[in-house]
C-alpha cells in the first residue's frame, strides 16, 4: 500500500514538505533561469532586474531558515507531519553533456511534484538549475 494519498486539493493537510534555504544560489549565466526571470520582469525597475546572481548571503539564508523553522512549528502544532529536504552541498554545478548551470536550492521542493491519488509524479522544471532538486 502506498503511503501517498491525495484525492483533492481542499482536504486538511496531513503531511507536507517544507524546504530549506541552505547553500542558496541564484544561477549565473543560465538561459533557463534568465528567461523565467525575464518573463516576470516585463518592466524596467522590476525587482527581478535588480537581482544579484550567484551565492545568496549567509545572513539571508539564516533568516530565511529561521522563518521556515517557525512555519514548521506552526504546522506541527496542528498535528501535521513535516518533512524537510536534505541539502546537496556537494552538487554546486549541474552539468549534463550539453549545458551547465549552478544549482538553485531546495527552498520550494513541492514545485516539482504532482500528487494524484497514490502516485507522485516528478514534473519537468523550466529552470535547469532545479533539475535535480528532487534528490534532496
Amino acid at each position: 500500500m502506498s503511503p501517498i494519498s491525495a484525492y483533492s486539493e481542499w482536504d486538511p493537510i496531513e503531511e507536507i514538505i517544507v524546504g530549506i534555504a541552505d547553500d542558496a544560489h541564484l544561477p549565473t549565466n543560465d538561459i533557463s533561469f534568465n528567461l523565467s526571470v525575464d518573463t516576470q520582469a516585463a518592466k524596467p525597475g522590476h525587482q527581478f532586474t535588480e537581482l544579484k546572481l550567484g551565492a545568496i548571503s549567509q545572513r539571508v539564508i539564516e533568516e530565511t531558515n529561521e522563518d521556515l523553522e517557525q512555519l514548521v512549528v506552526v504546522l506541527e502544532a496542528e498535528d501535521i507531519t513535516v518533512r524537510r529536504p536534505q541539502p546537496h552541498a556537494d552538487m554546486h554545478t549541474i552539468k549534463p553533456p550539453h549545458w551547465e548551470s549552478e544549482r538553485y536550492f531546495a527552498y520550494c521542493p513541492r514545485d516539482i511534484f504532482l500528487t494524484v491519488g497514490d502516485t507522485i509524479i516528478e514534473t519537468p522544471n523550466m529552470q535547469r538549475s532545479r533539475y535535480f532538486e528532487s534528490f534532496c
